[in-house]
């Protein structure tokens, strides 16, 4: 894929697509319909990236 620059540009092109649709449609999406619980998830759940550690909850 890298030694190919169009599916490389395409690649690049998809992976922003699905960020702009998480940022700017989905996320607003779930903070109106599920408010604070919501708040909360996105506080305590990584966007991408998975937590390489186990959740514990604040104390």
């Amino acid at each position: 894929m890298l030694g190919q620059p169009k599916l490389f540009g395409l690649a690049a092109l998809g992976a922003v697509r699905v960020v702009a649709f998480v940022r700017l449609y989905e996320e607003p999406t779930l903070a109106r319909k599920f408010g604070a619980e919501y708040e909360d998830y996105r506080a305590n759940v990584p966007r991408w990236l998975p937590r390489l550690t186990p959740w514990q909850q604040p104390r």
